[in-house]
């Protein structure tokens, strides 16, 4: 789930202390130990197989993947941007990272996990297996997704006046190369600040960013912008700097001004991060830097 550094330190944000001391945290790292050094467990070839075949027998008895998604794709993007956790990461939080071999059966890696966990002497094997075939039915018994609930989204929505003001700013060079590559310019402008593809089942972090943003709604917000990032005939972006405090979820807080055939407006924040170089090269990516720096303004909206 959480192969993004900025994931994990969302999720470690939202741990309290428990009578004033900080619990052990411990990340547990799938992996098939037929993958090369054992060291690649989210883009191993192996442990690839193994994800993709589990979701398929499921047949759409997911929480958020219909029968019919293309898992394939979604697992394997999701792949591409994966960060490993460093030492660095590890000694921040104080906490230790744990292999689980895929390859183990289910009773072996619940025991795998409370072993690494400390408490594989707190459970009997009855116990283990009769909460195992509770699980099992609970999965049998659930429903295939169709199609999932329509995504919620909060974003900083440019006001008319900052709107033509960044349009003029871009620049013809912008806009002819848009023109010349296919890239389709955005009729309106928006920084998204969040956007929940699961808003009846959303992640502990996510919900708490939505208790955050929701108070912010239909407020006013300015921010500043001076330069333009495109990659090849896919996408171009303006990074974003905030004068206030808004919470985004976002590395890299942008306003898409278009995008090509073939792509989506949220390989912007990808282009941006650098995380998928397959489909934004280096040598793809052209920058130019504004005139001046642009101070624009924007409303807080929710999108249902």
């Amino acid at each position: 789930m959480n192969t993004l550094e900025q994931h994990r330190s969302d999720v470690q944000d939202q741990i309290k202390t428990c009578n004033g001391e900080s619990p052990k945290i411990v990340y547990l790292q799938w992996m098939h130990p037929a993958d090369e050094d054992c060291s690649d467990p989210v883009k191993g070839s192996h442990y690839r197989e193994v994800c993709l075949t589990n979701l398929r027998n499921r047949a759409g008895r997911h929480r958020s993947i219909s029968s019919n998604a293309p898992i394939e794709k979604i697992f394997d993007d999701s792949a591409k941007k994966a960060q490993a956790v460093t030492k660095d990461e590890l000694e921040e939080y104080g906490a230790e990272i744990f292999d689980v071999d895929v390859t183990l059966d289910r009773y072996g890696m619940v025991n795998e996990i409370l072993r690494v966990l400390g408490r594989d002497k707190d459970f009997t094997e009855e116990q283990i297996r009769d909460a195992m075939q509770k699980v099992a039915d609970i999965e049998k018994d659930m429903k295939p997704v169709a199609n999932g609930p329509k995504p919620r989204m909060f974003q900083l929505q440019l006001s008319e006046e900052s709107t033509k003001n960044l349009r003029d700013a871009v620049g013809y060079e912008t806009w002819d190369y848009m023109s010349k590559n296919g890239i389709r310019s955005n009729d309106r402008f928006h920084v998204t600040l969040l956007y929940n593809a699961r808003p009846n089942n959303p992640d502990d972090a996510t919900a708490e960013l939505e208790r955050k943003l929701y108070p912010l709604a239909d407020e006013a917000f300015s921010l500043e912008v001076s330069s333009v990032v495109c990659s090849g005939a896919r996408v171009c972006a303006v990074p974003v700097e905030f004068h206030e405090r808004i919470p985004c979820r976002n590395e890299h807080p942008h306003i898409t001004l278009g995008v090509g055939q073939g792509a989506s407006p949220r390989e912007s924040n990808d282009m941006l991060s650098g995380t998928d170089a397959e489909k934004h090269p280096p040598s793809q990516i052209h920058k130019w830097t504004l005139q001046e720096r642009l101070e624009l303004d924007g409303i807080v909206r929710v999108i249902n």
